[in-house]
């Protein structure tokens, strides 16, 4: 019998499947194969891109803004955990030339300007264009689209909590390769969700159908090696902070799917991973 690619596994291209997790009418199910979790069946390719262009998701009769905003304050965190993670390419003070794909309101692209070498390029590429026009109001270089093949000839592409949002992460790596020169570096971080063995372990809602697939750490090590990558290093933070239980407090006060839990218990984390392209 023929199987559709639509009903294979976005990572690892298995049919076994078993339902993990229900929400506001999509079913999340895991691979039995390589453990990834991913909304099934997915979305209508139309859909999703009506989603992304616009910010406006689709539930029933109604239409749900996941638009966000800007906050000046992610400039600052952001700000700090680069200078963690690439800290060997600030201290060289060598410009570098930077894109950051998914980068929404760009508050990646202005802490970048802050701690790369003077002389650094940094540019954001955005398909959403409510996101894209706010940024490029900002005084900051960004191109209104999705990445294309052969785009940029960067140094570094980063491509923060984004992970989700792309039912096909395969091809997309394959689109950031052709972006990289060759000994080119790629930033990416998204949650460990596949991780948890049980919907109950995830830190807050899963925000379906705006997020679309869920890796782990293995997950995320095999879409990197089999695009071509070699993992430079994985970085883990805490998400199960008192901040984050005030705020999933906050969002059951306003009628919002959440989980209070005690903070420092959960083994959630938000995964950091630096990789060099190799081939």
């Amino acid at each position: 019998m023929m199987v559709d690619g639509n009903d294979l596994c976005p990572c690892c291209g298995s049919s076994g499947r078993e339902e993990w997790a229900f929400e506001v009418g999509f079913t999340v199910v895991r691979c039995e194969s390589c453990r990834l979790l991913y909304v099934y069946p997915m979305p209508d390719a139309e859909v999703v891109e009506a989603a992304v262009r616009t910010g406006q998701q689709k539930l029933g009769d109604s239409l749900v803004n996941v638009r966000a905003s800007y906050l000046p304050r992610k400039v600052r965190y952001y700000r700090l955990r680069l200078q963690r993670i690439i800290s060997d390419v600030i201290d060289a003070g060598k410009p570098v030339h930077w894109v950051d794909v998914g980068c929404g309101y760009g508050e990646l692209v202005d802490a970048l300007r802050q701690v790369l070498p003077k002389g650094s390029l940094v540019e954001g590429v955005e398909p959403m264009t409510h996101k894209a026009e706010a940024a490029s109001a900002r005084g900051l270089q960004i191109y209104n689209q999705y990445l294309d093949d052969g785009q940029f000839q960067a140094d570094f592409i980063s491509n923060i909590d984004v992970f989700s949002h792309i039912p096909d992460y395969r091809s997309f790596l394959k689109t950031v390769v052709s972006n990289l020169k060759s000994d080119g570096q790629f930033l990416m971080e998204t949650g460990n969700l596949a991780d948890m063995d049980r919907p109950s372990e995830c830190p807050g809602e899963l925000g379906l159908p705006d997020h679309l697939v869920f890796a782990g750490k293995p997950q995320i090590k095999s879409y990197l090696e089999n695009a071509g990558f070699g993992i430079v290093s994985i970085a883990e933070d805490r998400f199960d902070t008192v901040t984050q239980m005030a705020k999933n407090a906050a969002k059951l006060m306003l009628g919002r799917q959440s989980r209070v839990r005690v903070p420092y218990t959960s083994r959630y984390r938000q995964l950091i991973v630096r990789a060099r392209r190799i081939i």
